[in-house]
């Protein structure tokens, strides 16, 4: 039970810190926009979700468990230059069914809200805006099963994640991107079982300014 509470402490002072880095992000000077260009921005995406099979254990007993495909959403504020270096809080979901465990059926799902501080860089090549960046924050899985009678359980654990992409400008205030993202957390805990999470996703969205 300590270390339960130890481990929900962590995960609260790390919550604690990406607001602190969001509260600093859109306290930014208005006046900076008239040297550098920046200004506040959004972005909404949505995401095809392909998990990586989760490594479970409980005590001596370990597993693999079968993941399946699914869909999520991405929403982000933050500020920057359309050309250069941007900051960003970023709130995502993501959802994902299982259905094998070591090869057997074994049926739930797998539900996770992330909150990321993400740092990217975009430049100009031709008609185009590559762009590549990293994140750092906060995910909640929540898992459920409908195999063996049904089970629940819940986690806040460390998030990160590493993206690239390709926007292309529609206007001086709006882009379409697409783009990669791989997107992983430190293991989860369902009250004894430790679950591993890692997902590659591919975005498509708009990126706007205000």
């Amino acid at each position: 039970m300590g270390a339960k509470r130890n481990h929900q402490h962590a995960a609260a002072g790390g919550l604690s810190s990406v607001l602190v880095t969001a509260l600093a992000l859109f306290g930014a000077p208005a006046a900076a926009d008239e040297h550098t260009g920046a200004m506040h921005y959004g972005s909404v995406s949505g995401i095809y979700v392909s998990p990586r099979d989760s490594k479970v254990s409980t005590g001596s007993v370990s597993g693999d468990v079968d993941m399946d495909a699914g869909f999520g959403l991405l929403a982000a504020m933050g500020y920057g230059a359309d050309i250069g270096l941007r900051g960003e809080i970023e709130l995502g979901y993501r959802g994902s069914d299982f259905d094998k465990l070591n090869g057997r059926a074994f049926e739930g799902d797998v539900r996770t809200w992330s909150l990321m501080a993400n740092g990217i860089y975009a430049f100009e090549a031709g008609t185009v805006r590559p762009y590549f960046g990293i994140g750092l924050g906060l995910a909640r899985h929540k898992a459920s099963t409908q195999s063996a009678g049904g089970a629940s359980g819940s986690d806040t654990v460390f998030a990160y994640q590493g993206m690239a992409g390709v926007a292309y400008p529609l206007s001086e205030t709006l882009e379409l991107r697409g783009g990669y993202r791989y997107f992983a957390t430190a293991d989860a805990d369902f009250d004894g079982l430790d679950a591993s999470y890692g997902s590659h996703n591919f975005e498509a969205g708009v990126w706007f300014r205000f």
